[in-house]
């Protein structure tokens, strides 16, 4: 019969590491001879194993939410009835995993508002957000991990009828009473446009489906939102033949990944090494032009809402 005997190093080691627990051997050894054959090499590879050093890695859940009205960061997705959520974070949060098999996102099946997840990082009810505008609001409320994910281009959408020709935030502006630009409570992007001088801004919906009622209701002449998901969302709310975008680049604006105050800093400096690695290696290129035309060569079916 085989004898097998670990050094006393590995003993202590095995002891200490095991909270001072007596592990079976040597002088338990007799007991398990009269075990089955199977219960008695199950507990010969658990003994070995723990003698060996190894342990299941703790994983690290990182809390977040799937953000409303933000195609195609995060998209709606139904398959075979079952209802879902894509898009470019998610994506980006499966490539993080798989660089770091110890980190997992939780929560990004779940809706909020905008306003709502900065609200909930900020509290430490939440620990990331993705894809948010870098802003002076923020700056000192939340870690900003570089490099930025990814950009996106804003651009602004008007009533089908309307032949207004703008080619930039000055000629918004030259229009007087009749250039109120709507933008969705609480983005990024929005609050940025507060410090335009001379701009009219209504930030007072929660939606981009009420700016567009807003919109339609001549109770402002733009929209402001970010070109890719936009066309999208015109089909999504049957509007498509109401509202068009009007080809000038507004503005474009690189996006980052948000993190609370509250998370611990090697689990934030392991986000932003996997985030570095993506970048390096082209895969948040890859996952920005996978969704770049999201809406343009695939338009929802147009459903009432």
């Amino acid at each position: 019969m085989l004898t097998l005997r670990p050094s006393p190093a590995r003993i202590e080691a095995a002891t200490t590491k095991n909270g001072g627990a007596v592990l079976p051997y040597p002088s338990h050894f007799s007991e398990m001879s009269a075990m089955k054959p199977l219960r008695l090499i199950a507990t010969l590879l658990c003994f070995w194993y723990a003698l060996a050093g190894g342990a299941v890695a703790a994983v690290t859940e990182i809390r977040t939410a799937a953000q409303t009205d933000s195609e195609p960061k995060f998209v709606r997705t139904v398959v075979n009835g079952s209802t879902s959520v894509s898009g470019m974070c998610i994506d980006i949060f499966h490539a993080i995993e798989k660089i770091d098999p110890e980190l997992k996102f939780v929560g990004d099946q779940e809706w909020e508002p905008p306003a709502r997840i900065d609200a909930h990082i900020f509290y430490g009810k939440k620990d990331v957000g993705c894809g948010l505008v870098k802003n002076k609001y923020r700056d000192g409320r939340f870690v900003i991990l570089e490099p930025a994910m990814f950009t996106f281009r804003y651009a602004l959408a008007v009533r089908a009828d309307d032949d207004v020709a703008i080619s930039s935030w000055d000629d918004v502006i030259r229009l007087g009473h009749d250039n109120v630009v709507l933008a969705v409570q609480g983005m990024g992007p929005s609050k940025q446009l507060e410090d335009i001088a001379g701009l009219r801004l209504d930030t007072g919906s929660g939606s981009i489906q009420q700016n567009f009622e807003k919109l339609l209701a001549h109770r402002g002449r733009f929209v402001y939102f970010r070109a890719p998901g936009l066309v999208y969302l015109l089909h999504e709310f049957c509007v498509q033949d109401k509202i068009k975008i009007l080809p000038t680049t507004m503005n474009t604006l690189p996006l980052y990944m948000l993190v609370g105050k509250h998370v611990a800093p090697p689990t934030i400096e392991r986000l932003r090494l996997a985030l570095a690695k993506l970048k390096d290696n082209g895969e948040l290129d890859r996952i920005q032009k996978r969704w770049e035309n999201f809406g343009v060569d695939h338009p929802p079916a147009c459903a009432k809402h």
